[in-house]
Order: C-alpha cells, then structure tokens, then sequence
C-alpha cells in the first residue's frame, strides 16, 4: 500500500524550491501558503491541506507519486482480509479482536435502543 511521505515532501519542496532560485517567502507568495508554513513543511513538522499540497505540487512542477512510499500493511485486519493469516495464533488473535468489536458494536446499539426507549 502506498502511503504519503512526510520526509519526501519536506525533501521535495526545499529541493524544488531552490531549484527554481525560490525563497520561502517567494513559493509563499505563488501558493497563498505563509512562508512559517512552508519552512515547517521543509523541516517535516508540518503535513500540509490537500489544497496545500495541490499548489505546492503545481507551482513546483512534481508529482504527488513521488511523494509516497510503499508500506506493508501493519494490522491483522489487513492480514486477514489479504488472506495472509497463515497460523493458529494469528487467526486466534484476529478472531479475538473481530469478537471484541462486535461486542463493542452490539453494546452500542443497545445503549441507542434504550435512549430510544426501545429493549433490545
């Protein structure tokens, strides 16, 4: 799964950015974005708006692909919906948590039922 990368962005614009001779306050000027944003965007401290990350893809000519990075799917829901639960263990675990969240979803629609007035 791709996923957007905060470090390639940061990279990206500060690279961009002085390749076309820009100072912050310059790409601030062209993306309507104040120049404090865009060097928190150049430190990585700052995920821009999409209508952020739209001007800033436009005014510095790059692509949002080469802002993502592929990741491996961390939690056992994905695992599991890959078909990728290949042990006892793992299954057990996922069968917990989907157990847990019916539970939890059970007890909501009750608590909902009962403010309604309505018994479940």
């Amino acid at each position: 799964m791709k996923v957007l990368s905060q470090e390639k962005l940061a990279s990206l614009v500060k690279q961009k950015r002085e390749g076309l001779g820009l100072t912050q306050d310059a790409l601030g000027k062209q993306t309507s974005i104040h120049r404090q944003v865009i060097g928190r965007i150049e430190s990585g401290s700052y995920l821009p708006s999409l209508p952020q990350l739209d001007a800033l893809i436009a005014t510095l000519n790059f692509s949002f692909d080469q802002l993502c990075v592929e990741e491996e799917p961390r939690g056992m829901e994905n695992l599991y919906l890959r078909g990728n639960i290949d042990t006892a263990e793992a299954k057990e675990q996922f069968d917990t948590m989907f157990h847990m969240m019916m539970t939890l979803k059970r007890q909501v629609v009750l608590r909902d039922l009962n403010r309604k007035g309505i018994r479940g």
